[in-house]
C-alpha cells in the first residue's frame, strides 16, 4: 500500500483557473491600494504610510477600478474554480457591486462626516495596536500619516455638505478623542523613540490642531446643515442582503425568523427556568449577576472561557480553528485617553 501521492501543478487552483487566480490578484491588490488603511488592519503594510485619497480624482479612481474589475470578472473565460474559488468570486462580485451603491450614495465618502474622522485615527492607532514592525518602523509610518491627516480632513469638508446630526456629533467626538491621542497618548511613546521624539511631536502637533479645527467646523456649520436621510433604503438593504451576506431572505423574512425564533427561545427559557431554583427565566438571568470572577482573576477569566469555547467547538467538529494566540489585557496606555470617544 502506497502513501498519498505528491501534489501536482494541476492540483493547484491557480494552474487549475489561471485568469481566475490573475483577477483575485488584481482585485486584492486594488482593494489595498485604494483602502490603506484596511490594509493596516488586514496585515498588509506596503501603504502604512497613507491615508486614503478622497479628493475627486481619489474617488474617481476608485470609482473607476470597481467598475474595471466588475468588467473584467464578466469576461473571464470559463475554468474548473474549486468550491473555495467559487466563494471568493461571490465574494469578490459582491463587494464591488455594494461599493458602486456606496461610493454613489450619501452614506459613506459623500454624505458621512464620520468616514473621514474615522479613517483619519484609525489610519494612526492602527499603526501601534500590534508589534508587526519594530516601532521606529511603525513610527514613521505614523509621523507621515499624521501628515496627512490636515488633507484628508479638508477633502471631508469640501465632500460633504449636509449630513444627519446623529453622524456630525460621532464625528465630532472622534476629532475629540483623536485630540486626546495626539497629545496624552503621544506622551506615553515619546520615552520609548528618543531618536524620533521630536519629529514624532511635531507632526502630532499638526495633526491634533487639524483635529481642533475640524471638529470648530462640525460643531459650528455641518451640525447647522442636517436632514434625516439615514436608512439605506430598500433597494440597498436587498443588495446587502444578497450581495453581502448570501442570504435568500429578504428584509420581511429575516423579521420574521428572527420574531419565531425569539418566540421559541422565550418559551424554553419560561419552562426550564426552575432547573435553576428561579421562578422565571427573568430572575434567572437577575442571577447572573452575582457570577463573575474576582478582580484579580479578572483578565485570566477571558483566556479560560474562550479555550473552553475552543475545545468545545473543536470536539463538536464545527470548524478547524488555527492554532494562533488570543490574549485579554488592559488597553495600552497611549489609547486609553481616547478610546471612550472612539468606540
Amino acid at each position: 500500500m502506497t502513501g498519498p501521492l505528491p501534489p501536482t501543478a494541476t492540483d493547484d487552483p491557480a494552474t487549475r483557473a489561471p485568469h481566475f487566480a490573475a483577477w483575485l490578484d488584481r482585485f486584492f491588490a486594488a482593494y489595498y491600494r485604494l483602502r490603506p488603511v484596511n490594509a493596516t488592519f488586514i496585515g498588509v503594510h506596503d501603504f502604512d504610510h497613507l491615508l486614503p485619497d478622497c479628493s475627486e480624482e481619489g474617488l474617481a479612481e476608485k470609482l473607476d477600478s470597481i467598475y474595471t474589475l466588475l468588467a473584467q470578472l464578466t469576461t473571464l473565460p470559463d475554468e474548473p474554480l474549486t468550491p473555495a474559488q467559487e466563494t471568493d468570486r461571490r465574494l469578490a462580485a459582491g463587494f464591488l457591486r455594494i461599493q458602486l451603491w456606496e461610493s454613489e450614495s450619501a452614506h459613506f465618502a459623500r454624505g458621512n462626516p464620520s468616514f473621514y474622522t474615522g479613517e483619519a485615527i484609525f489610519g494612526l492607532m492602527s499603526l501601534l495596536l500590534t508589534d508587526f514592525a519594530p516601532l521606529a518602523t511603525r513610527i514613521e509610518s505614523l509621523i507621515q500619516r499624521m501628515t496627512a491627516v490636515p488633507r484628508l480632513l479638508e477633502e471631508g469638508r469640501r465632500n460633504i455638505s449636509a449630513a444627519p446630526l446623529e453622524w456630525t456629533q460621532r464625528a465630532s467626538r472622534e476629532c475629540h478623542g483623536a485630540q486626546l491621542f495626539l497629545t496624552e497618548g503621544i506622551a506615553h511613546l515619546l520615552p520609548e523613540i528618543p531618536a524620533q521624539a521630536d519629529e514624532l511631536r511635531v507632526a502630532a502637533t499638526v495633526a491634533a490642531q487639524a483635529f481642533a479645527d475640524h471638529q470648530r467646523y462640525l460643531d459650528d456649520e455641518l451640525a447647522q446643515r442636517t436632514h434625516d436621510d439615514v436608512a439605506c433604503g430598500d433597494a440597498a438593504l436587498a443588495l446587502l442582503l444578497e450581495q453581502g451576506h448570501c442570504l435568500p431572505m429578504d428584509g420581511d423574512g429575516i423579521v420574521a425568523y428572527a420574531e419565531a425564533e425569539l418566540a421559541k427561545a422565550e418559551t424554553y427559557l419560561a419552562d426550564h427556568a426552575a432547573e435553576f431554583q428561579a421562578t422565571s427565566w427573568q430572575d434567572a438571568v437577575a442571577r447572573l449577576a452575582d457570577l463573575h470572577p474576582t478582580p484579580d482573576g479578572y483578565y485570566a477569566r477571558f483566556t479560560e472561557l474562550w479555550q473552553a469555547s475552543r475545545e468545545l467547538v473543536a470536539e463538536q467538529q464545527l470548524l478547524t480553528w488555527p492554532d494562533f494566540p488570543l490574549a485579554y489585557q488592559p488597553r495600552p496606555a497611549w489609547s486609553r485617553a481616547a478610546a471612550p470617544y472612539l468606540y
